[in-house]
C-alpha cells in the first residue's frame, strides 16, 4: 500500500506542476499580446465649421483585454479613447464623445467629435 501511495502522489505533484506550467504560460502569452505605437499626424480640426489643420502626437496602446488613444493637439486639444470588455469611453477636451463611423468618412479617416458635434477632431491613416 505504501508503494501505492508514493506513486499516486508523485503523479500527484506531475499533475500540478503541468497544471502550473500551462496556467503560467497563459498569463505570459497575454502579456506579450501587448504594445504601443506612437506618431506625430496632421490632425484636422473642425470647431463651429471652421476648419483647419495642425501638428498632433497620437499613442495607441492595446492588449488582448483593452484598448486606449491618446491624442495631444498642438493647441493644447485632446482626445483620449478607452475601451475594454464593460466599456468605451470617448472625450475630447476633457467632455464626452463620439466616434464618427468609419462609413461616412473619407477613406483612412478617424474622426471625434463632442457630442453635438461642434467640435470634431481628425486624422489620416491611424495604422500603428
Amino acid at each position: 500500500m505504501l508503494i501505492n501511495s508514493y506513486k499516486f502522489q508523485r503523479v500527484m505533484r506531475s499533475y500540478y506542476v503541468l497544471a502550473v506550467l500551462v496556467f503560467s504560460g497563459g498569463l505570459l502569452s497575454t502579456i506579450a499580446w501587448a504594445g504601443c505605437g506612437q506618431m506625430t499626424a496632421q490632425c484636422l480640426i473642425v470647431v463651429d465649421e471652421q476648419q483647419r489643420t495642425e501638428s498632433c502626437e497620437i499613442t495607441v496602446c492595446a492588449n488582448v483585454n483593452e484598448y486606449s488613444a491618446d491624442w495631444q493637439l498642438e493647441n493644447g486639444g485632446t482626445v483620449s479613447e478607452r475601451i475594454d470588455k464593460d466599456s468605451k469611453v470617448i472625450k475630447l477636451d476633457g467632455q464626452g464623445g463620439i466616434s464618427l463611423p468609419y462609413t461616412i468618412l473619407k477613406d483612412n479617416l478617424t474622426c471625434y467629435a463632442i457630442h453635438d458635434a461642434s467640435r470634431v477632431y481628425c486624422a489620416k491613416d491611424l495604422s500603428l
